[in-house]
């Protein structure tokens, strides 16, 4: 699937959650994937066992939010990112934290962590517990990447007994439509499973001052002959 991003040498983020032994292991068959040459996991270990409504739930999410910006100050300093995954591990509290971090930084082109045209953010969903991955891609796009092309996608993958998860993706991709639909056949092809896009949501069009079309069309230019029958 990093293959609806161009490029050979592709930087690669992992956010992990609390096993870590499970977050590596996934890491390893990231690293392995041809057009990838780094990956970089992200973790916070203060997380462990977090609970929303503990008395410390505030303080533990500002420190898992100031150990992930310097985790992110240090593996940017090589280059920024072209694909993030948010590990079957990682919960929807430390995603939300990086959520954050990326929305602020993207307000200055000094502080980017994705390389503009040049990412993709992915996740998946393997039962009801995972859902709220949808609506956390769905808001990455809509707060960072509002505009086309970003591009907020889903597509189901399934087996011959019909066991199924569905893989959840934002990304810049002007032609999202042609690319995914040859990288599913390549999935297919190398996997044995089936494939389905269910879903493309693209972003707002970009105003254009002074527009001018290249070749205006009048309603004289159009067949009226059905509607008048």
């Amino acid at each position: 699937i990093t293959k609806l991003v161009d490029g050979d040498e592709l930087k690669a983020a992992v956010l992990c959650g609390d096993d870590m032994e499970t977050c590596e292991s996934n890491i390893n068959v990231l690293q392995e994937t041809e057009n990838i040459i780094q990956v970089v996991s992200l973790s916070c270990p203060m997380m462990k066992d977090f609970n929303e409504f503990g008395k410390g739930a505030k303080d533990t999410m500002n420190s898992c939010m100031d150990h992930l910006v310097q985790e992110l100050k240090i593996s940017l300093k090589d280059g920024l990112f072209n694909v993030v995954v948010i590990d079957p591990t990682a919960n929807k509290f430390i995603a939300s934290v990086l959520l954050r971090i990326i929305k602020l930084k993207s307000k200055s082109e000094k502080n980017q962590v994705l390389e503009k045209d040049k990412f993709i953010i992915l996740s998946a969903v393997a039962d009801e517990s995972d859902e709220w991955r949808m609506n956390f891609l769905k808001v990455f796009k809509e707060k960072i990447f509002l505009h086309d092309p970003a591009v907020y996608a889903e597509v189901i993958l399934y087996d011959i007994a019909n066991d199924y998860f569905k893989l959840l993706l934002v990304s810049e991709n002007d032609d999202i439509v042609s690319e995914l639909k040859a990288v599913m056949e390549f999935v297919e092809r190398s996997t044995g499973l089936k494939s389905d896009v269910q879903l493309i949501n693209g972003g707002l069009w970009t105003m254009q001052n002074d527009f001018v079309a290249s070749h205006p069309f009048s309603p004289d230019d159009y067949d009226k002959t059905s509607p008048l029958e």
